[in-house]
């Protein structure tokens, strides 16, 4: 899984993070630059007008001719109610009467000619987006974005699901164990729980106990598949990658150091360039400082994505001058690095990804 050198990162000291909050609508933004944020303050405001639900009204009354003209009960721009019937037939003394309802409330439109179908133009729907970390608006891009700047320390994930929380970080297990449904109950609703790993039944009783955020190092790719599809809001962060593993040593203790603090984590990875998973736990002092941007030089932190050490951490201990003709036979640029048990291994920078 190669990806660019900085798409994950870990902040292993508070460092200035800046994010985008977008709206995916057309609407307003409530904030103005140099403004003072929290998690839950609405900085834009929109309006989403859904996709028409489409009816096949002839279908549903079992009509040879695809006309409905004579068989609507509403007018064209007319308001319906869930449920309220839009076309009908009415059989000798009632008799094999047919109904055809709406499936929700909106406005009557005729779908094309000949089609058979009616459509159901829906409201449009309020849209808010909140702040979701204590900061300050240093970017309004007018309409629908604005830039929040926070101090904090976090773990960025390889892959993510669900939604947006925040909550008291509550460590369940160690780095390489996994937390068992068992251990989670109704005590952690609001808190957001790390581990080394998370089977199926862990992260589905998270989810319904109203737990705020589960990061784990991983997870079988059966269990992610089964979680995403269905479709919890819970947001779930992989630091490390599919299997059993665990968690990374190193993004672990970061997450252990700031047990009992308050997270903020989101899931799901945005498909417009945004970035990945990742929690973070907000530092509120603004007298701590700001850790510089990570540099792929000696002594720096990555991940490495692919190959036979796949989802490891480690520490460059040299950096390639030029490319080279690798183990592999790949020619590439490179980079040598220490493992947690000392194993010095080269690998091209494109199977590694920079950490903080």
């Amino acid at each position: 899984m190669a990806g660019s050198l900085l798409q994950r990162q870990l902040w292993t000291k508070p460092a200035a993070i800046r994010r985008m909050r977008r709206l995916d609508a057309d609407g307003r933004v409530l904030v103005t630059e140099g403004e003072v944020v929290q998690p839950e303050d609405v900085i834009l405001r929109g309006e989403r007008v859904p996709a028409p639900l489409l009816v096949p009204a002839a279908r549903i009354l079992k009509l040879s001719d695809p006309s409905l003209d004579r068989y609507l009960t509403k007018r064209q721009g007319e308001a319906v109610r869930q449920g309220e019937v839009i076309a009908k037939t009415s059989g000798l003394l009632g008799l094999g009467t047919r109904a055809c309802q709406s499936p929700a409330a909106g406005t009557l439109e005729l779908g094309p000619s000949g089609s058979g179908e009616v459509l159901i133009a829906l409201p449009a729907q309020d849209v808010e987006v909140r702040a979701h970390y204590p900061g300050v608006v240093v970017s309004v891009l007018a309409p629908r974005a604005v830039v929040v700047e926070f101090a904090a320390v976090g773990v960025q994930g390889i892959v993510g699901a669900g939604g947006e929380s925040g909550g008291t970080l509550r460590v369940l297990s160690g780095p390489y164990a996994a937390i068992s449904a068992n251990r989670i109950s109704n005590a952690f609703v609001g808190s957001v729980l790390v581990g080394g790993s998370a089977d199926l039944a862990a992260l589905r009783r998270a989810a319904v106990a109203g737990v705020a955020g589960m990061v784990v190092g991983s997870v079988s790719g059966a269990a992610f598949e089964a979680f995403v599809a269905e479709r919890h809001p819970m947001p779930l962060v992989v630091t490390d990658g599919f299997g059993a593993g665990g968690m990374a040593r190193r993004c672990f203790d970061v997450l252990q150091q700031h047990e009992s603090r308050e997270a903020r984590v989101r899931g799901a990875e945005g498909g417009d360039g945004a970035e990945p998973p990742e929690v973070f736990v907000p530092i509120d002092d603004p007298a701590a400082p700001r850790t510089r941007p990570p540099v792929l030089e000696l002594g720096a932190l990555v991940r490495i994505v692919a190959g036979a050490e796949a989802f490891a951490v480690a520490q460059v201990s040299a950096v390639g001058a030029a490319p080279a003709q690798l183990p592999s036979g790949l020619v590439s640029r490179w980079i040598e690095v220490q493992l947690d048990d000392g194993r010095q291994v080269r690998v091209p920078v494109e199977n590694v990804e920079l950490l903080g």
